[in-house]
């Protein structure tokens, strides 16, 4: 989804990047990269936004790129690995290890709650 203008949210949390429309009602604009403590995006305009809905409001995710759909192998791994950042860890919900990488799965009440 192409996000449209966003309006800034003075004293917001670290995260949110501000408020837009969306099917005529509003929706919180988070940038993931922000929630995660990483750099600014190279390429801003190339990212996209994923819509949510928790708990009755409406919320744009924005990401980087999305991967391929996967199936899960089984059980999640039982740690986070040592080497995933405190933000990945503090926000996620599951890790599971993949052939090539490793899949965290982000808590939506620990990222919008």
């Amino acid at each position: 989804m192409q996000l449209g203008r966003i309006q800034p949210v003075p004293l917001s949390p670290d995260g949110v990047v501000g408020i837009f429309g969306w099917q005529g009602r509003a929706a919180t604009a988070i940038d993931l990269r922000r929630c995660l403590h990483l750099p600014p995006a190279n390429e801003p305009w190339k990212r996209f936004v994923l819509m949510v809905e928790y708990e009755g409001d409406a919320y744009g995710l924005i990401a980087d790129a999305m991967g391929d759909v996967v199936t899960l192998p089984g059980e999640p791994t039982p740690h986070f690995p040592a080497s995933l950042g405190e933000a990945w860890q503090g926000l996620g919900a599951e890790c599971y290890a993949l052939p090539r990488e490793t899949l965290v799965m982000l808590d939506m009440e620990k990222l919008l709650g």
